[in-house]
């Protein structure tokens, strides 16, 4: 698939460095046939849908610090977060595969959300084939 996922959002280059890892995790987590394959593991946490895969990605929310596992940065993104007792996401990526590192880092429930509806946004105009899937993946997951 051939989309610029994150078209038309504006980063810092600080900002970018912190989204980094969730961009790998949301590149592979909605380049697949159907769009939500992943999506219902990562979004509604459902333990038979997958919430990562090849090449070595993960994407988990995590509603109690003593499973995360970096805890201190897991209480910071808590900190962050407007819905703080929705927990963080912990986004893993093998660094083999990524080179990004650490390959451990946490994000809002509100950013995980934003960017995957931006994702699939910008899916739905970029590939027309792909639209009507890609919307009502939007309004199933109420992103």
């Amino acid at each position: 698939m051939n989309v610029d996922l994150f078209k038309g959002e504006q980063f810092s280059s600080e900002k970018l460095a912190h989204l980094n890892l969730l961009f790998w995790c949301l590149l592979w987590a909605v380049h697949t046939n159907p769009l939500d394959r992943f999506l219902k593991g990562i979004l509604l946490n459902d333990l038979m849908s997958p919430g990562g895969g090849d090449p070595g990605w993960s994407l988990d929310l995590i509603l109690d610090r003593k499973l995360a596992d970096f805890p201190i940065e897991w209480d910071a993104c808590v900190r962050r977060s407007a819905q703080p007792e929705a927990g963080c996401y912990e986004a893993w990526a093998n660094s083999e595969f990524s080179e990004i590192l650490p390959e451990t880092a946490y994000y809002t429930v509100e950013e995980v959300r934003h960017y995957i509806r931006v994702a699939l946004s910008n899916i739905a105009q970029q590939k027309p084939e792909s639209a009507e899937e890609a919307l009502a993946t939007i309004a199933r997951f109420g992103l």
